[in-house]
C-alpha cells in the first residue's frame, strides 16, 4: 500500500481526473488528505494548486479528507463510495455502482451500474442510471432523466420529477405539504398512503388500479379503470404517477423492506411451479398423442414421427422452466441485497455489492421433478439436465 498525505484547510477541492478501479472518498477528520492506493506510487497522479487537488489513480483507493470537501469525479471505472461528505458532490461518469451515505447536494450525469443514497442532505439529481435506484432519508428534491431498473424511495421530503424509471417503482414515504411527486414509470408502482399524507392523487395506468380497502379518500372523481383522481386528507401534497403496468395504492407498513421481500418471494416460488406445472402439461398432451396413434394401430415410422415431435416439444419445454427458474432466482437474490441495505447500515469500506452464491435446488422443486419421472413424464436424464441447469 502506498500513503501519501497533504495539510489543508477545512474546506478543499477534490477531483478525480480518473479512476481506474474502485474508490472510497471519506469525509473524516479536519485539516488532512489521506490518500491510501492499494498499488504503489507509479499509479497515482497528483497535482496541487492551493486549496484544489487533481488525482488519477490506477488501482483501487481510498481517500480520507475533511467533511467540508467538495468532490468532483470526472470518471470512475469501478465503483465508487462517497460517505460522510458535507460539500457538493459533482459526479460525471461512474462505470460500476454508487454508494451515497451522509452526504451533502449531489449530482450524477450518469452510473452504469446500481445507485444507493441514504441520508442525502440536500437535493439529489439524476440523469441517466442504467441499474436500480433505492433512496432513503433524501432531504431535498429527487430529480431523474432516466433509471433503467427499478425505483426504491422512503423518507423524500423535497419533492420529485422523474422523467422515465423503465422498471418498477416503490413508493413509501410521508408526503410532504407544498411538494410535488412526478413519476413515469413504465412497469408497475406501488405507492404507500396514508391519511396524514394529505395529499392530492392523480394516477394513470395502463394495466390495473388496486386499491387496499384502507386507503381512505375524502374527495375522488368517477371512478375510471385507468385513472384515479381523488384526495386524501386536506391534499397539501401532490402526488401524480403514471404507469405502463398496474398501480396498487395501500398503507404504510412496518419494515417495509421484509414484507415486500416476503411478497417477492411468494411470487418466484407461484412462478416455479408454474413453469414445472407446465412442463408436465406439454409432456401429458404429447403422450396422449402418442397413446392415440399407438391405438389407432399406426405404423411404426409415423409413430416415430410423432414421438420425435414429442421430444422436441419436452426439450423446448424444459429450456422454458430453466430460463424461468433463473430469472425467478436472479430476482430473488437481488430483492435480498436490496432490503439487506434498506433495513441496515452499510459497514464502512463495505463493497455495497454481495457475491451472488449460487442457491441449491429447494428439496420442493426436487420432489416434483422426481415425481415427473416415475409417472413417466420425464427420463432420468432430463429430470437430471432439468435440475442441473435450476441450480445454476
Amino acid at each position: 500500500m502506498y500513503v501519501q498525505r497533504f495539510e489543508v484547510s477545512a474546506r478543499p477541492h477534490l477531483t478525480i481526473a480518473h479512476s481506474e478501479d474502485d474508490l472510497t472518498i471519506r469525509g473524516e477528520g479536519e485539516r488532512e488528505i489521506v490518500v491510501k492506493l492499494y498499488g504503489n506510487a507509479m499509479e497515482m497522479e497528483v497535482s496541487r494548486e492551493g486549496e484544489t487537488f487533481t488525482l488519477s489513480l490506477q488501482a483501487r483507493c481510498t481517500i480520507i479528507c475533511p467533511e467540508g470537501t467538495t468532490v468532483t469525479v470526472e470518471r470512475a471505472e469501478g465503483n465508487l463510495t462517497l460517505r460522510r461528505l458535507e460539500g457538493p458532490l459533482a459526479l460525471r461518469q461512474v462505470r460500476g455502482d454508487l454508494t451515497l451515505k451522509q452526504v451533502g447536494p449531489t449530482t450524477a450525469d450518469e452510473v452504469q451500474g446500481d445507485l444507493h443514497a441514504r441520508r442525502v442532505q440536500g437535493d439529489l439529481t439524476l440523469g441517466q442510471v442504467f441499474g436500480d435506484v433505492i433512496l432513503k432519508q433524501v432531504e431535498g428534491l429527487l430529480t431523474a432523466q432516466q433509471i433503467a431498473g427499478d425505483l426504491v424511495v422512503r423518507d423524500l421530503e423535497g419533492g420529485a420529477a422523474v422523467e422515465q424509471v423503465e422498471g418498477d417503482l416503490l413508493l413509501h414515504t410521508p408526503l410532504t405539504a407544498g411538494k410535488t411527486y412526478r413519476f413515469q414509470v413504465d412497469g408497475d408502482a406501488l405507492l404507500r398512503l396514508d391519511e396524514e399524507s394529505n395529499v392530492q392523487v392523480t394516477v394513470q395506468a395502463e394495466g390495473e388500479i388496486i386499491e387496499d380497502e384502507a386507503i381512505s379518500f375524502v374527495e375522488r372523481q368517477q371512478p375510471e379503470r385507468h385513472r384515479l383522481v381523488g384526495r386524501i386528507g386536506t391534499g397539501e401534497a401532490t402526488l401524480e404517477v403514471q404507469a405502463g403496468g398496474d398501480v396498487l395504492l395501500a398503507p404504510p407498513t412496518e419494515g417495509v423492506g421484509v414484507a415486500f421481500g416476503v411478497t417477492l418471494g411468494e411470487e418466484i416460488e407461484e412462478t416455479i411451479e408454474r413453469v414445472m406445472a407446465e412442463v408436465g402439461r406439454q409432456l401429458d398432451a404429447r403422450l396422449s398423442e402418442i397413446d392415440a396413434l399407438i391405438q389407432a394401430q399406426l405404423g411404426r415410422w409415423e409413430a416415430r414421427k410423432v414421438r420425435r415431435k414429442a421430444e422436441k416439444a419436452a426439450r423446448r419445454a424444459q429450456r422454458h422452466a430453466r430460463k424461468m427458474a433463473k430469472a425467478a432466482r436472479r430476482r430473488a437474490r437481488a430483492a435480498q441485497r436490496q432490503w439487506r441495505w434498506w433495513e441496515e447500515d452499510v459497514a464502512p469500506e463495505r463493497d455495497v455489492r454481495i457475491r451472488q452464491d449460487e442457491e441449491p435446488v429447494t428439496e420442493e422443486e426436487r420432489l416434483m421433478v422426481l415425481r415427473m419421472v416415475e409417472a413417466g413424464k420425464l427420463s432420468a436424464e432430463e429430470a437430471a439436465r432439468l435440475l442441473e441447469a435450476m441450480g445454476s
